[in-house]
This record gives structure tokens, C-alpha cells and sequence, in this order.
């Protein structure tokens, strides 16, 4: 698997971040390789696809593509994630 992390900032990107990596790391028999850059551009996406899985939860690719995913993040995860208030 491998992963790319950028950052915009000018300081240096989270290290936490490595925890996560170290962790995730046990479910899988290659290794993570994880990129660490300076993002050059960013464009912020327009709001129709803003919070699109929370405004279309009976979208057919929403039910049957994105919903098994964020329910696996959820379960695997679920220490370290923080739910909406």
C-alpha cells in the first residue's frame, strides 16, 4: 500500500501521523510506504461535492461503494476517530 501525505503549511507536517502508519501496518503483508511532500497547490472543491456521503446517503454508490468503506474505517479505527457533535 502506499500512501502520500501533503501538507500546505511551512512548518514541518504532523508526526502523529506515523502512529497511525505503525498501526494500520498489522493488516497488511506489504509495506506502507508513505510519502511525505509539500503540496504545491490546493483547490478547495465546489460545495455540491462538499459532505457529498452525508448529503446523499441513498446515492446507489454512495449504499454500495462508499458506505462498507466508512464503515470499516469506523470499526478498525473507532479509538481514534472523533464522531460529529
Amino acid at each position: 500500500m502506499t500512501t502520500n501525505h501533503s501538507h500546505s503549511g511551512s512548518s514541518q507536517p504532523s508526526v502523529g501521523r506515523g502512529c497511525h502508519i505503525k498501526s494500520a501496518q498489522k493488516r497488511f503483508s506489504k509495506p506502507i510506504a508513505t510519502e511525505v511532500k509539500k503540496l504545491d497547490a490546493f483547490y478547495i472543491a465546489e460545495d455540491y461535492y462538499k459532505r457529498y456521503y452525508d448529503k446523499n446517503p441513498i446515492n446507489p454508490y454512495c449504499m454500495l461503494v462508499i458506505r462498507p468503506k466508512v464503515s470499516k474505517i469506523r470499526k478498525e479505527f473507532s479509538p481514534i476517530i472523533k464522531e460529529k457533535e
